[in-house]
């Protein structure tokens, strides 16, 4: 089996070594390759963007290079696979994660995630998945279901849904057919609070009502609290609020 070959864009010498030591020792190896962040750089390494596996884009602060090198990747192999990775909370605005939607990167991570969760998220963008794994703190005045919600880009992606561990057991209650009252005392809840947690859930997940609803969780059993959609796979990991 031959190994993933991973184009590291970064001109930071810190994700470089720590992507080099991944690629060598971590759960899955892989074969890493360097490129400065810069367009310049970039056009010399045609050689290597060609037989890359996936591209793993170091987001900095300032959009504008990064978002130009990304055009730069895919106007030069549009079908090569890209992963931002963010290591700073500057570059978490939703605009840029939506920026980077919109360009076609679908796979976001960040280095709260283990390495185990990085290694799988190249592995899954390299065989066409999009893996979002990014850990959002309380004091964000944004929701994460609101992040990607509604977009488009290269091919018409769907959009992201973004569900939290927490209603797991609030879905399969509505499977099973209980009210909201009867929801509420299984899990010490208001039925005021069970009614909003549905409604919220059902905008979420486009039912028109709780039938409809319960038949969504139906059609995802297998995969809660993995999400799945055709060609996406989304967790959501900490408080989005």
């Amino acid at each position: 089996m031959s190994l993933l070959e991973v184009l590291l864009v970064s001109s930071r010498p810190a994700i470089q070594q720590f992507f080099q030591w991944l690629g060598q020792l971590g759960p899955r190896p892989f074969v890493m390759t360097p490129v400065p962040a810069d367009v310049e750089a970039l056009a010399r390494s045609s050689a290597r963007v060609e037989t890359a596996s996936v591209a793993l884009l170091d987001v900095v602060p300032d959009p504008a290079p990064t978002i130009e090198i990304c055009r730069r990747l895919r106007a030069g192999r549009p079908a090569l696979p890209i992963v931002a990775l963010f290591c700073c909370g500057e570059t978490m605005a939703p605009h840029y994660l939506q920026a980077m939607a919109g360009l076609g990167v679908p796979s976001l991570v960040d280095l709260h995630s283990t390495l185990q969760e990085i290694a799988d998220a190249l592995d899954g963008a390299a065989r066409g998945e999009a893996v979002v794994h990014l850990r959002f703190g309380r004091d964000r005045n944004w929701s994460a279901p609101d992040l990607l919600a509604n977009h488009t880009g290269p091919g018409e992606m769907p959009p992201v849904r973004l569900l939290s561990d927490d209603d797991a057991p609030l879905l399969i209650l509505v499977e099973e057919g209980l009210s909201d009252e009867e929801i509420g005392q299984r899990m010490n809840l208001s039925r005021h609070t069970v009614r909003h947690r549905l409604e919220r859930l059902r905008k979420l997940v486009g039912a028109r009502n709780r039938t409809a609803l319960a038949g969504w969780r139906s059609r995802h059993r297998t995969a809660y609290p993995w999400t799945l959609h055709p060609g996406w796979l989304v967790r959501v990991v900490g408080s989005p609020n």
